[in-house]
């Protein structure tokens, strides 16, 4: 379940062993959203969210806003 949820927030098979420490800063946040996903909280507090994410996770923030 967890490399599904990897590849859906878009981290390639033959990149998810590498350290958090390599990721881009747009990756990290992608990142930290997967696990705030993984959470299931009942809502999200976010001020400037998109800030810091690259294309690939507004895309996948916009996603996860519409689906719940």
């Amino acid at each position: 379940a967890v490399i599904m949820n990897l590849l859906s927030a878009g981290f390639p098979f033959d990149r998810q062993d590498q350290k958090i420490a390599k990721l881009s800063g747009g990756e990290r946040s992608r990142l930290y959203l997967l696990a705030l996903r993984l959470l299931e909280p009942n809502f999200y507090i976010m001020d400037e969210p998109t800030n810091h994410l690259d294309i690939d996770g507004q895309e996948q923030l916009e996603s996860e806003i519409l689906r719940n």
